[in-house]
């Protein structure tokens, strides 16, 4: 039986309701799933701060950037994070692990369904937004402020020559059952 008085027994009653298929480290205060879009599968994670009432929603890109271009990477999310209302990206320079993060503050506030589906909403379509973007960055000879100029502008996907990419049209969102995301 799930504790609807936490913000993690919360969390876990709208995932369920859902059909969302999770794995739960409690030590970590988290859910670990996937969103499968178009033609990538992403991790999702789910971070529950309950002494701060903060909910933090995670969506890691399956392409890790490769040590030579993670300064390419970095500008491009960079001059990508500059324009974005809500979240942001981020970059582990150790492993280049490339992750989006929106998080709500909900101390002191009614909140409910409409508020994670937004959360989980703006992380997933920011990622899918971008993503082909950085792709392009890291695999082929495509400026950082160029990409960014591509998919903000609508023109469509930077070439990226010999790479399946998600299509930033899709937002065919299902929850994926497997494994914990490593």
């Amino acid at each position: 039986m799930k504790d609807n008085a936490t913000l993690m027994g919360r969390l876990k009653a709208f995932l369920d309701s859902d059909d969302w298929n999770y794995n739960e480290d409690v030590e970590r205060g988290a859910l670990f799933s996937g969103v499968r879009l178009d033609s990538a599968d992403f991790r999702v994670v789910f971070g529950v701060k309950e002494d701060l009432e903060i909910i933090i929603f995670y969506v890691v890109s399956p392409q890790y950037v490769p040590e030579p271009q993670r300064v390419r990477a970095a500008e491009y999310l960079t001059r990508a994070n500059y324009g974005l209302n809500v979240g942001n990206f981020e970059m582990d320079f150790n492993d280049g692990e490339v992750r989006y993060k929106t998080s709500v503050d909900v101390e002191g506030v009614e909140w409910g369904d409409k508020c994670l589906q937004n959360l989980i909403g703006t992380g997933v379509q920011t990622m899918t937004r971008y993503f082909n973007g950085l792709m392009s960055v890291c695999f082929s000879e495509v400026a950082p402020a160029e990409a960014l100029r591509v998919i903000e502008s609508g023109e469509g996907v930077p070439a990226s020559p010999g790479l399946s990419l998600v299509r930033d049209d899709v937002l065919n969102i299902t929850s994926l059952a497997d494994d914990e995301p490593n």
